[in-house]
């Protein structure tokens, strides 16, 4: 028994101690393959960590190059640019390179990552890896980077603003703009379009990675962890695809943005390896094989898809540490694309949560947030809601810009996918915590479970709204073309219209830098002209040799067809295009592409339905030359109002200028004449410039508008002979002070005609300084290079008399001496036919002299033969008791000369045709005015109630057609004679009459036939308004003009106004329905006016309106909401919104597609902050120039 249990306890332990000695020596294994597995992975580790360090350096400092290069590029271009510009206008103090155009915090970021230059150095070297540099100098190199961009992209955002602002300018400034927003499509020309072989790239990987389930137990399911990753690779691939998508639409802008798709395509480029990993996961050879061999695939596979996550995520925030963004180009319509009509106010949008298929994302967060849970969950459950929502406000911005359908629709769908999976979580949770027992709960820990999913839902999220800030996209706000909209209108017309009498040439005709390359490229891109010609080539013949026809032909040929080079034969072309619509525009045609164009002829043969081409030429000869039947596009000179809003285009917070700059600025572009290169040259002038700093208006009185524009333009090809309206019409206009903005009705007293006019607009020779809604000038300036030239030519015309206070002047000791009259003179003041006087001197002096001319000149049997005496603004002229011995008179003008009284010898003036006492004191007119037989128009000062005095029987104005500012406080005055003024056409009164005593007004209007303007105000003695009687005028067929002030004292006002209307102005009329609906059916109004209190309803819907142009809302102070519906408003160029204290609400205004100006004064701050804040939002393809004010409106 002892041997027994000392053998047990011999064997026992020997082997305890044989086990000891087996258990030391496996722990000294393990401990010697421990330390060397540290030792390897630590080595493998730093050079593993290394490379990606380095990899991560060499995509950053590839983008920060780009960036400088960008810098250095616009600087190049910017600094030409202004040498050229400056040289041009012969002025000093250039800028400073493009960096004096950087703010200050801008300049000093750039000026820091250019001392990071000798990483080019390193980096710059392809062939070099990270094993030849050390980790300390990765690790150092990568610190400052990050130190650079971590802490300061906004000033790197802001750089790239600040450099496309700058592009846009210069491109302007050009005068043929090279289009180089495609730079980086450079591989495209070649078929190789960067964005299409990545979308190919990431839909083949999409193709390999196989979907998964949201839980999936069976037994060849990859692990969790695998699909969590699986999952969000597939969700990166998915938001990139359709970014990509949106992107092909518009095009790589930059060498940056190209540079961050080639990381894009490093990503997702190793096919192979994730196509193999893919298959081992794939193929069990029996259980054991299985177990071993897949689950390292699957960890494997995990691994993988775990770096292109890490991979997606730099480089989504490398783009947005960058700052740069993808530029989607404006988009020209007529009309607005198909859309949802949303009733949702527009400056509330962002708290609509609604996606394109009626998911409502608000509504489904509010059920999630309904689920009992414990409270850490609860608490999880709360932030997750939370970030539902803020991810989806986010996106909710970014899918207001019209145009990127693919990624709306894409995130739109992640989000719905992303509720649904957290509703399906909870209801499982909520499940199991209910039927699952005690031991079942222990071993799969619901909570545990939840918390993971939620989790993993909330990076989900994340990823959601990385891509939403990384693949947006930024309007490229190209600067308007301001003035064009009509031109474009009109042109967009003649190429779309057919029929046997269409013409197959049209030609852009205008002198240098009027914009007709603009005008062109705005035609040229427009959508109408896109969807109507299927196929477009464009041209620009400077580009060409002269004379070189088959290289310009076959240009077009390639461009205009598809098909292969050798049909660019001309016979064969022909057929080919018989019955094809085609545009071709040929840019800058000359008398040296004449023949290009007759072989061009042959070649695109003109049909009643087939092509077009359009030419731009400063030579309407040569245009005509070619084909006697081509239809000219006279381009004109911008007016008054257009070139200011060019300018400020191109001067960046100039209302923050002083009032001496904004005064000198102004004078500087009234000087520039409405031409736009000249006008955007001083812009750019100004715009590297301190607005605030008080000497620029020192430099601003030194520089004057270069002349050579306008000498090129009369001596070479815009004017080879001189027209015949030339020597009849610019001799008037020497009559007049230089740079004088000169009233079209003070050259038609002088007997211009108004179609000589146009002619020279035509031929841009004047500018039309100011034109009314129905485009007739009514202001026009002449050029003072043209007017020197003209007055060496042709002088002042004979027996005109103009006093422009030049002590040179024969005549001037006469008009402003105390003698008598030179006997030299008087034989040229007995045959003289005009007088004007532009002594515009403040006190008597004018006045008296004037008035001692005329009494000595007439006392002297001259001016017998004068016909126009115009003083106007030359203060209270002392007109002579014998004003009425000038028998031959016409026309009287006095306006702005604040005369009190007019001599009754007037009624001699058996001959006059007007007289203007507009803006005098003049309350009376004398009872010899009736004796004015052959008076045609009358003009009276409104406001100091210019009266008539009754009516002799034996005369009569019987030829009046204009009556304007007279003033009634008698019914009887319209029995006594006002009623047998039935040749009226334009009409204004004031009258301070009874609503019963209206009556007859109101019948003798509602007669005038030939009336097409009329004003009417009703008035207290005050001024104030009162009660305003107003009958039926639908049946003034020629009324167009309209203004209405005092309260409407009728139930409505349907069929109230003809259809002719194409201006009206209610003020106090104290309209309680909504008069959009009916005003919205005029289908000739231009010009929609309300001023205080014309209505008193608390909402406006704007519908119809199909030519309305201009809109004003001022002082409606009931107005809550104003709605813009679906097509209504098409052509709304202006929108006034001036103290309308209680709106709020604005809807539809993304209908507003041809809205270049929103001006707002003295609104709400909160209505003014949101309409600029959503600016972009609204107005998806040309948002408007946004103009506030908080001073009190005139």
């Amino acid at each position: 028994m002892a041997t027994s249990f000392t053998t047990v306890l011999y064997n026992f332990s020997h082997f305890l101690s044989d086990a000891i000695f087996r258990f030391i020596i496996d722990f000294v294994i393990i401990i010697i393959i421990v330390i060397g597995l540290t030792i390897y992975y630590c080595f493998c580790g730093t050079e593993k960590n290394n490379d990606n360090e380095y990899k991560w350096i060499k995509n950053e400092w590839k983008l920060l190059r780009l960036l400088q290069k960008d810098v250095e590029s616009v600087s190049k271009s910017d600094s030409e640019m202004d040498k050229e510009v400056y040289n041009f206008w012969q002025t000093e103090e250039p800028n400073q390179g493009m960096t004096a155009r950087l703010k200050p915090t801008e300049e000093e970021w750039y000026k820091k990552s250019t001392k990071l230059e000798r990483l080019s150095l390193n980096l710059e070297d392809t062939d070099k890896t990270s094993k030849s540099m050390s980790g300390t100098a990765i690790r150092g190199f990568k610190k400052e980077i990050d130190q650079l961009l971590g802490k300061k992209k906004t000033e790197a955002r802001d750089i790239y603003k600040t450099l496309e602002n700058l592009k846009s300018k210069i491109r302007k400034l050009q005068i043929r703009p090279i289009d180089d927003e495609h730079s980086a499509d450079d591989g495209h020309k070649e078929g190789k379009d960067p964005i299409a072989h990545l979308v190919d790239d990431v839909k083949e990987v999409d193709e390999l990675i196989p979907n998964v389930k949201r839980e999936d137990r069976s037994f060849s399911a990859p692990p969790a962890d695998v699909r969590a990753e699986i999952q969000k690779f597939k969700m990166h691939l998915a938001l990139i695809c359709a970014f990509l998508t949106d992107l092909q639409r518009f095009g790589l802008k930059t060498q940056t943005e190209k540079a961050w798709l080639e990381e894009a395509n490093e990503i997702v480029s190793d096919k192979e390896t994730i196509n193999t990993l893919i298959k081992k996961t794939r193929n069990p050879q029996g259980m054991s094989l299985y177990l071993l061999l897949t689950r390292r695939a699957m960890n494997e596979l995990r691994d993988e898809m775990k770096r292109i996550n890490t991979g997606f995520d730099e480089f989504l925030k490398r783009k947005v540490r960058f700052g740069f963004q993808s530029i989607r180009p404006f988009i020209r319509r007529e009309t607005e694309p198909s859309k949802s009509d949303s009733e949702t106010p527009q400056w509330q949008a962002s708290k609509l949560k609604t996606s394109d298929d009626g998911f409502h994302v608000e509504s489904y967060v509010n059920k999630l947030k309904e689920y009992e849970l414990k409270d850490s969950e609860k608490k999880i459950l709360t932030d997750l809601c939370n970030k539902f929502n803020e991810v989806h406000g986010k996106f909710e911005e970014a899918k207001s810009i019209e145009g990127i359908t693919s990624s709306t629709e894409e995130r739109s769908k992640q989000m719905k996918k992303l509720t649904e999976d957290t509703e399906y979580y909870l209801k499982k949770y909520t499940k199991n915590s209910t039927d699952l027992g005690c031991i079942c709960k222990l071993w799969r820990n619901p909570e545990k479970t939840l918390r993971k999913k939620l989790q993993q839902i909330d990076g989900a999220l994340d990823i959601l709204a990385k891509t939403t800030e990384a693949y947006s996209f930024e309007i490229g706000e190209e600067m308007r073309a301001v003035g064009l909209d009509d031109d474009i209108q009109e042109v967009v017309s003649k190429l779309k219209k057919s029929g046997q009498n269409t013409k197959h040439f049209v030609c852009i005709v205008g002198m240098k830098g009027i914009g007709k390359t603009t005008l062109a490229k705005n035609i040229y891109e427009h959508s109408d002209i896109v969807d109507h010609f299927p196929a477009r080539a464009w041209v620009t013949l400077t580009d060409q040799k002269a004379n070189d026809y088959d290289e310009v032909f076959k240009n077009l040929a390639n461009k205009v067809s598809d098909s292969e080079p050798k049909l660019y034969f001309k016979k064969r072309y022909v057929i080919f295009l018989q019955n094809k619509r085609y545009l071709v525009v040929l840019d800058n045609f000359t008398a040296e592409n004449k023949d290009v164009l007759k072989a061009l002829r042959e070649a695109f043969p003109a049909g009643t339905d087939g092509g077009r081409i359009l030419l731009t030429t400063r030579d309407r000869c040569v245009a005509k030359e070619v084909d006697q039947s081509i239809e000219l596009h006279h381009l004109r000179l911008r007016t008054k109002e257009e070139s200011w809003r060019l300018f400020i285009q191109m001067v960046d917070d100039f209302g923050s200028a002083t009032n001496d700059v904004k005064r000198l600025a102004e004078e500087i572009v009234g000087r520039c004449v409405g031409l736009p290169l000249q006008i955007l040259q001083f812009g750019y002038l100004m715009s590297g410039k301190d607005v605030k700093d008080t000497k620029l208006s020192e430099w601003l009185k030194r520089i004057n508008p270069p002349q050579k524009p306008w000498l090129d333009h009369i001596q070479g090809v815009g004017i080879p002979d001189r027209p015949d309206n030339w020597k009849k019409v610019f001799p008037f206009f020497n009559l007049f002070p230089g740079d004088c903005e000169i009233p079209a009705r003070r050259l038609v007293a002088l007997s211009v005609a108004m179609d000589d006019l146009k002619q020279l607009i035509d031929l841009n020779l004047i500018q039309p300084v100011e034109m009314n809604i129905k485009g007739n000038t009514k202001k026009y300036r002449l050029p003072s290079a043209i007017r020197e030239f003209n007055f060496s030519e042709n002088k002042r015309p004979e027996n005109r008399l103009a006093d422009l206070l030049d002590k040179k002047s024969d005549c001037f000791n006469d008009i402003h001496g105390n003698g008598t009259l030179s006997p030299t003179n008087q034989q040229t003041y007995k045959a003289l036919i005009s007088y004007l006087s532009f002594d515009t001197r403040e006190g008597n002096i004018p006045g008296e002299d004037i008035g001692k001319f005329l009494q000595k000149g007439i006392a002297s049997g001259c001016f017998q033969s004068l016909e126009v005496l115009d003083l106007e603004h030359v203060f209270r002229p002392q007109l002579p008791k014998t004003l009425g011995k000038l028998g031959h008179l016409m026309y009287l003008g006095l306006r702005w000369t604040y005369l009190e009284e007019i001599p009754p010898s007037i009624g001699n003036l058996v001959n006059l045709q007007t007289l203007d006492v507009k803006h005098t004191y003049v309350t009376t007119l004398p009872k010899s005015i009736w004796k004015l037989q052959k008076l045609e128009r009358l003009y009276l000062n409104e406001s100091h109630r210019t009266k008539f005095v009754s009516q002799p029987r034996s005369s009569s104005l019987k030829d009046l057609q204009i009556l304007w500012g007279l003033f009634l406080d008698n019914a009887s005055d319209i029995k006594n004679g006002l009623n047998k003024l039935n040749k009226l056409k334009k009409l204004g009164l004031a009258f301070e009459l009874e609503l019963s005593q209206q009556h007859e007004l109101a019948n003798w209007v509602k007669g005038l036939n030939s009336l097409e303007s009329l004003r009417l105000r009703s008035v207290d003695e005050n001024g104030d308004a009162q009660d305003l009687r107003l009958d039926n005028l639908s049946g003034l067929k020629n009324l167009s003009r309209l203004y209405l002030f005092g309260k409407l004292k009728i139930p409505s006002i349907k069929d109230l106004f003809p259809d002719t209307l194409s201006d009206l102005t209610l003020s106090a009329s104290g309209l309680e329905d909504d008069p959009m609906p009916t005003l919205g059916k005029l289908n000739s109004l231009k010009s929609l006016c309300f001023y205080f209190d014309s209505y008193k309803g608390k909402r406006l819907v704007c519908q119809g309106f199909s030519q309305l142009q201009v809109l004003k809302l001022w002082n409606l102070k009931e107005l809550e909401e104003l709605k813009v519906e679906k097509e209504a408003m098409q052509k709304l160029r202006e929108l006034e919104i001036r103290r309308c204290e209680n709106l709020k609400v604005y809807t539809g205004f993304k209908h507003l597609t041809s809205l270049q100006e929103l001006k707002l004064t003295k609104m709400s701050s909160n209505f003014t902050t949101d309409i600029e804040k959503k600016r972009l939002e609204i107005w998806y393809a040309h948002p408007p120039r946004i103009t506030k004010s908080t001073g009190s409106p005139s």
